[in-house]
């Protein structure tokens, strides 16, 4: 039997997004926004910020995608924890409780500090990003998982294009902390902190020559044993060149108490289906 969550109502969604409704239940995805597909070069080319000799600039095409809004935030991911962990030792492939702030495993459940609610849900394992994004495909019958490396990357350009440019909460130090997923100014997409507050899971296992083979369209590197994921984005406590769409890392596929968080993304396409878009 699921453990009961403790928490306050959700958000309602802005006009020129959606929400995936839950089948058979009063529940909702995060807030989604359209991607359309497109042709892109991913990388960088020395003189780059960002420049490493394995992120070789090359040529990717996607196809259309949506991405949420935001981070994933506590309360969003507590929901899943109380539907899918029974008990806390469930819950530790997840998530690392003793490392996170505003999820707290009761005997009746699990409890959202309500001052927390709002802010990117972290120390979550990679494994646990991944198995999120499954429990939403599971409730609303829709294509989740967490981007690609390629996805993210194509989307985080995209949203900085144009002004006003999106706010970026980097830089600042331990002292303020990563800021709550919905603050700030969005960019160019609508998207929120696609660069800086926290690094983002991705699909894609580390390899650090894949630039080098990765195929042309729609490329990822999805294990689903990696013990050292892609992350994305930089936080609150890097500078500017980590806090840079084109700029790659790795990390221990077990989390960062307040460092990572994650978004999902989901294919414009119906679970089980073979082909085709619904278009959300």
């Amino acid at each position: 039997m699921a453990a009961m969550l403790f928490l306050g109502a959700a958000p309602a969604a802005a006009a020129d997004g959606w929400r995936d409704a839950f089948v058979g239940s009063d529940g909702r995805g995060p807030e989604m926004v359209s991607v359309p597909g497109g042709e892109f070069t991913m990388g960088t080319r020395p003189g780059h910020p960002a420049y490493e000799a394995m992120t070789v600039a090359h040529r990717v095409t996607l196809s259309g995608f949506a991405i949420a809004r935001h981070e994933v935030t506590v309360a969003e991911f507590a929901r899943f924890l109380a539907d899918a962990a029974a008990a806390p030792q469930e819950a530790r492939a997840y998530l690392t409780l003793d490392a996170t702030d505003g999820i707290a495993w009761r005997t009746d459940g699990v409890h959202v500090a309500p001052e927390m609610a709002s802010m990117p849900a972290t120390a979550v394992t990679w494994q646990g990003a991944v198995a999120y994004a499954g429990w939403l495909a599971a409730h609303t019958g829709h294509a989740y998982r967490l981007p690609t490396e390629a996805e993210w990357e194509y989307a985080a350009r995209l949203n900085r294009a144009g002004a006003p440019g999106p706010d970026l909460h980097c830089g600042k130090g331990d002292e303020r902390g990563a800021l709550p997923a919905a603050m700030g100014r969005p960019g160019a997409l609508g998207l929120r902190h696609m660069a800086g507050n926290v690094w983002e899971w991705v699909l894609d296992c580390h390899r650090a020559d894949f630039y080098h083979f990765a195929p042309r369209r729609d490329p990822r590197l999805f294990d689903s044993q990696c013990l050292a994921p892609v992350i994305r984005g930089g936080s609150f406590r890097d500078g500017p060149v980590l806090c840079n769409a084109e700029y790659r890392a790795n990390f221990w596929a077990g989390g960062h108490p307040d460092g990572i968080g994650f978004r999902v993304a989901r294919e414009l396409r119906q679970v089980g289906e073979g082909g085709g878009r619904d278009g959300g």
